[in-house]
């Protein structure tokens, strides 16, 4: 084990970032914080043993940085115009600063990897690090999707804390943004990780700097054990771009921004479908998947039954099988009483939660695919459960299946109540004929369990039905 004392360079606290509200910034004390160096070779001779952490990336020393590969680099390699080529690192007062750049493949490979012992069991630490996507906005690439975790060094590997940062912007200007999890350990030895949550390899590549640990004088904090926080916005230095900061993506938003990445409901454009999973008084509901016209790979099951992999129509959450759930809550749809809502214990990593075929879309025209979502898990601190996160797909119904757009929710948390959120995204349709898609980017339990209603297709366009017909 490395010594928790062992440093590259430690550099002052950046007073303008406080990621643990409520707190003093500058109460706190740095255990480790790796910069990785600098130099006036674009490519770094150090390994990850010299920082004292591993990967499962394999390391590049020249412009070969494929698919699965890293390197450490001064700048942005310029490798073609889909890059943010000569880009330079996070750190402050480093000439020729080196920073991690990462060529992610697959889901679930390690990133990160750094194990560390003798910390003080029940005291508060933030693990975190500076993130910028690689990816020029332009190419409409795969943005990565990176997974903070801290897991007990012992035989099970216990999960103490873990958040996913969602999706890293594209920006127009390679942007930096820092990412974090705060975390009570519950264990003298940990290991802190950062793990790929998308599958895609086309795009996905990522810079990583300033990656740091540091313990907090008192844990007077606000629902910390398992926060993550960050910056968002592109600095694109009055540049018009379409990263919308409230969960969508697409070449709508440079049109229409407000509506179409809004948080909230918009009655103004046309709905193509809303399902809302009607109502009654019986609390589990005889209809199937079929009946509101969509596929899953969950299995409608009875509540005595119900287990991961399992699925239920419920007009209140059922508390018979767990008391961590939040009981009796309601459905989101408004209006509707004993309203039902589509219940899902999700079992593995890409399971498909909602599968939706729809035909005669207009092709160049905005849409918007969205669905309200919320963890049924209640907020116990002592307890340490999987929250569900969910990527959003839209593919064109052919053999290939072309990814139109995705977006994935992040980690969606626990919270005292049960908590909706709306998530989704917005997209050009560049097929007549789509998929919409909800899939699981995580699997594990206890917990992985969601509720999801009011699930809608709308027209971004006040002068469109959404719908052309041939002929």
């Amino acid at each position: 084990m490395v010594s928790v004392h062992v440093t590259t360079e430690v550099f002052p606290f950046d007073q303008s970032v406080d990621l643990c509200p409520d707190n003093d910034a500058l109460n706190f004390t740095t255990i480790f914080l790796i910069t990785f160096g600098s130099g006036p070779t674009l490519f770094s001779n150090k390994t990850p043993a010299d920082f004292n952490f591993t990967t499962s990336h394999s390391q590049s020393f020249t412009f070969d940085v494929n698919d699965g590969m890293f390197a450490f680099v001064n700048e942005v390699p310029d490798l073609n115009n889909g890059w943010h080529g000569n880009a330079s690192d996070y750190t402050t007062n480093d000439t020729d600063g080196y920073m991690f750049l990462v060529n992610m493949q697959g889901i679930d490979p390690q990133i990160f990897n750094y194990k560390i012992d003798d910390l003080h069991i029940g005291r508060l630490y933030e693990f975190s690090a500076y993130v910028a996507n690689v990816v020029r906005k332009e190419k409409c690439l795969n943005k990565p999707n990176i997974r903070f975790e801290v897991r007990a060094i012992n035989e099970s590997g216990n999960v103490i804390a873990k958040k996913g940062t969602g999706d890293v912007p594209a920006c127009y200007n390679m942007s930096w943004s820092k990412y974090d999890i705060s975390f009570e350990t519950t264990h003298s030895s940990v290991v802190l990780l950062m793990l790929s949550n998308v599958a895609e390899g086309s795009g996905n590549d990522l810079a990583i700097d300033d990656i740091e640990l540091r313990v907090y004088s008192t844990n007077d904090l606000d629902d910390t054990s398992t926060t993550a926080s960050s910056i968002f916005d592109c600095k694109n230095n009055d540049e018009d771009y379409c990263e919308c900061s409230n969960d969508f993506i697409g070449l709508s938003c440079k049109i229409q921004s407000d509506d179409v990445c809004s948080k909230h409901d918009n009655n103004t454009y046309e709905s193509l479908f809303f399902i809302t999973f009607g109502s009654g008084s019986d609390r589990f509901y005889s209809k199937t998947a079929s009946d509101f016209n969509f596929k899953t790979d969950l299995k409608k099951e009875s509540w005595s039954n119900f287990k991961p992999g399992a699925y239920a129509f419920v007009n209140s959450v059922p508390s018979s099988l767990t008391v961590l759930w939040h009981d009796a809550a309601k459905d989101h749809t408004t209006n509707d009483t004993d309203g039902y809502m589509y219940l899902a214990g999700v079992g593995n990593v890409n399971d498909m939660i909602f599968n939706y075929n729809i035909t005669n879309l207009c092709v160049g025209v905005d849409y918007e695919y969205s669905a309200y979502l919320t963890n049924v898990m209640r907020d116990i601190r002592w307890v340490s459960v999987t929250e569900p996160n969910i990527r959003f797909e839209v593919r064109a119904v052919h053999k290939k299946g072309d990814l139109i757009a995705q977006k994935s929710t992040g980690d969606i948390p626990v919270y005292q109540h049960m908590t909706w959120s709306k998530h989704g995204l917005s997209f050009v349709a560049t097929s007549s004929s789509v998929v919409l898609l909800m899939i699981s980017n995580v699997g594990g339990h206890p917990g992985n369990d969601l509720a999801i209603d009011d699930i809608q297709l709308r027209v971004s366009s006040a002068n469109q039905t959404g719908f052309c017909y041939p002929g």
